[in-house]
């Protein structure tokens, strides 16, 4: 990878990193991957990004990069960098936005999961997402049963960090998912068995619907139908279907 066409050299740093100044279409040349112990961005924000970045020629904050493997790897920034891949194909934006790059020229795994974790303190991120050591096999798992979800139920779920029931969080749904594979257990657990027991539950609420034991209003319980999602009719569904599997499924077992 050739670093000289990351931009202009704003300063070099005490830790080994440079801070760059460069523009999209140097940027876009270089094929950026997600950092592989990072999240997979969440398609539905980058709507909202997008429409931020048609009402003006720079990026907000900086991009932290680092290069692994010889390729070019964004650790903090990727729904920006997706946001601006997005708007190569708007017909009526031709701007060339203005970023600022902190980049690693080696790549050091501790050394970025501490910047990564110093960045994200506000946003705390499950274990699973930042040690090497946890098993790809369950964060394949829970990112393919939330793909799964997100897909198949996308109206139910919201860009907001804590949406209105019966919505959901992509990122909260995903730590809901490490939560209950952790403990219940669930590491070995197939991608269609977790899809069968979910679906199960589901089933399982629709009848607690017509019992009256959960209050909806009629708002909300039309956005169910409409869907045939029940999962999220309670903040912590995580707790509600770990009891339900213990009461219904694990005893039975």
């Amino acid at each position: 990878m050739d670093e000289s066409c990351l931009g202009k050299v704003l300063c070099k740093n005490m830790d080994g990193s440079i801070l760059y100044g460069t523009s999209w279409n140097e940027l876009k040349r270089h094929n950026i991957m997600n950092w592989s112990l990072n999240r997979p961005y969440d398609i539905k924000r980058i709507p909202e990004i997008v429409e931020q970045l048609k009402k003006q020629d720079y990026v907000d904050g900086i991009i932290y990069m680092t290069k692994e493997d010889n390729k070019l790897v964004c650790y903090d920034g990727i729904h920006r960098i997706e946001a601006l891949k997005n708007l190569e194909h708007d017909d009526f934006s031709d701007i060339n936005h203005k970023i600022v790059v902190h980049y690693y020229p080696i790549y050091n795994e501790m050394k970025i999961k501490n910047k990564f974790e110093t960045l994200n303190k506000c946003v705390p991120v499950p274990e699973l997402y930042t040690s090497a050591h946890k098993e790809l096999c369950v964060k394949k798992l829970i990112e393919s049963v939330a793909k799964y979800f997100q897909d198949k139920y996308s109206q139910m779920f919201k860009g907001s960090k804590n949406p209105n029931i019966p919505h959901e969080n992509r990122d909260n749904f995903i730590d809901k998912l490490l939560y209950i594979i952790t403990e219940l257990n669930f590491q070995d657990f197939s991608f269609d068995n977790v899809i069968y027991l979910l679906g199960r539950y589901n089933n399982y609420i629709i009848h607690d619907i017509q019992n009256r034991n959960i209050k909806l209003t009629n708002k909300q319980l039309s956005k169910c139908e409409k869907m045939n999602c029940y999962l999220f009719t309670s903040k912590n569904w995580d707790h509600n279907f770990m009891s339900w599997y213990i009461s219904n499924i694990n005893v039975k077992s």
